[in-house]
């Protein structure tokens, strides 16, 4: 498997969503402005920058223990995402930033399981 992380969907989907997502929090209501919408755009962020750190890593294990943290900040991002919904503070385009936040979430549990397989004994 490679380790060039532009070649996964996962990186390339959850790059793309910084932008979006970005520009779906920016009506948050002021007093939000250092909670809720912060702390989305840091799990964004979050997302694609430990893919990138991970894949820099030496081990196989390090690798995917990033992929992992990156894993649950996808999660994150969408629980987030329809928490701000519920609120009011968003769109309805949030909910389907939440779903591509799955997306992510899936492709990332996949690599790690399939470079799993290929350091297995």
């Amino acid at each position: 498997m490679t380790r060039d992380y532009h070649q996964l969907d996962a990186f390339t989907e959850a790059d793309a969503l910084i932008a979006t997502l970005y520009r779906t929090t920016e009506k948050i209501p002021g007093p939000e402005r250092y909670g809720l919408q912060l702390q989305l755009r840091r799990a964004a962020v979050s997302v694609a920058a430990n893919i990138v750190e991970g894949a820099s890593r030496m081990s196989a294990a390090e690798y995917c223990r990033f992929l992992e943290v990156a894993r649950a900040s996808a999660n994150e991002c969408g629980y987030l995402l329809t928490v701000a919904h519920r609120l009011n503070y968003v769109t309805t385009e949030a909910l389907d930033l939440a779903k591509r936040y799955e997306g992510v979430s899936v492709a990332l549990y996949r690599a790690i399981k399939r470079i799993r397989e290929l350091e297995a004994p």
